[in-house]
């Protein structure tokens, strides 16, 4: 009796063990299924940074090849005096344009650096919100593509009136972007 209660012992010891190595087993599994989440997401993140990055170079390219093209025409003097303006004002729009392209790309950085950033929130009227989004967004040419009639009287809301007109900004950008010229 004495070596069966041994035995008995010897196997609750054992079936402990391997329930301890079993949960071991299972917490590791679930550890590297966590691990490779994570490495799988990493790569997520470094494919669409990448695509990001491809966007970015190449609208930011697009505005400086003609800078580039442009400048040096007036560099070499091959403009005559009637293309003169038109050929300053066509830089001087582009200019903006890659300026606009780089305040998003700083503004964007400035938001994945903070993702709780502040909102000033006041009352007031959105016009001003308006008028500050289609400043950033018309160029040169533009007219009469984008018409605009604010109502009077409207009432006043409370928003962050700068944020407001980035993200009114935006949607007029893509739309001009997206949409026939005529």
């Amino acid at each position: 009796e004495v070596a069966a209660r041994i035995r008995q012992n010897e196997a609750l010891v054992a079936l402990v063990s391997y329930q301890i190595a079993a949960d071991q087993l299972r917490d590791a599994a679930v550890k590297l299924e966590a691990d490779i989440a994570a490495v799988q997401q990493r790569t997520l993140d470094q494919a669409e940074t990448a695509k990001f990055q491809a966007i970015a170079a190449h609208e930011l390219r697009t505005p400086l090849t003609g800078i580039v093209g442009f400048s040096e025409l007036l560099r070499d003097r091959r403009v005559n005096e009637s293309q003169l303006q038109e050929v300053c004002d066509w830089i001087h729009s582009q200019s903006r344009c890659m300026s606009r392209l780089l305040d998003d790309l700083l503004e964007l950085t400035a938001i994945e650096r903070q993702p709780d950033l502040s909102i000033t929130k006041s009352l007031g009227d959105v016009a001003p919100s308006i008028s500050y989004a289609l400043e950033r967004v018309m160029k040169p040419g533009m007219e009469g593509r984008i018409h605009t009639h604010i109502e009077p009287g409207l009432p006043k809301l409370l928003l962050d009136h700068s944020r407001a007109g980035q993200a009114i900004g935006n949607v007029l950008s893509n739309a001009l972007k997206y949409s026939p010229a005529d």
